[in-house]
């Protein structure tokens, strides 16, 4: 499956839906320049029409690329509210929780946080994938 990814550009052509169309891609991750429409539609994510009628869906990171996991399980439950305003504007009932950014790693103990939070978040069913790349500066 391939989706795109496009976090940081500052604008979006109006033809983008038909090139990521054409190269088979029908799923865009965007950060900025979606703000209007999202504002609009009080969703974060939408079908987005090109010129030619092509259409890609769109889920925009309206918390920014890096959504912060606390470390400390004692600020779970507020980082659990703010998912939870996040899930009432999700079209699709899922959450996309880009966790490090481009700025900085993963923590260390992320997979033992994440199943930590699992105890308090009310929603059924949490999936989660972890990338571990290479460290910074080796």
């Amino acid at each position: 499956m391939k989706d795109g990814y496009i976090p940081d550009s500052f604008g979006h052509l109006a033809q983008l839906p038909q090139i990521l169309r054409d190269s088979g891609i029908d799923t865009v991750f965007i950060m900025r320049g979606a703000d209007q429409i999202c504002e609009n539609i009080g969703k974060g994510d939408f079908l987005w029409q090109g010129p030619d009628g092509s259409e890609v869906f769109v889920h925009v990171f309206t918390e920014g690329y890096d959504v912060y996991l606390p470390r400390e399980p004692t600020e779970f439950p507020v980082f659990a509210e703010k998912l939870a305003a996040l899930f009432e504007k999700s079209c699709t009932g899922t959450l996309l929780l880009p966790l490090g950014g481009d700025h900085r790693e993963p923590p260390t103990n992320l997979s033992e946080n994440s199943q930590s939070f699992v105890s308090v978040w009310e929603h059924s069913a949490i999936m989660s994938s972890f990338y571990a790349g290479p460290r910074f500066g080796r």
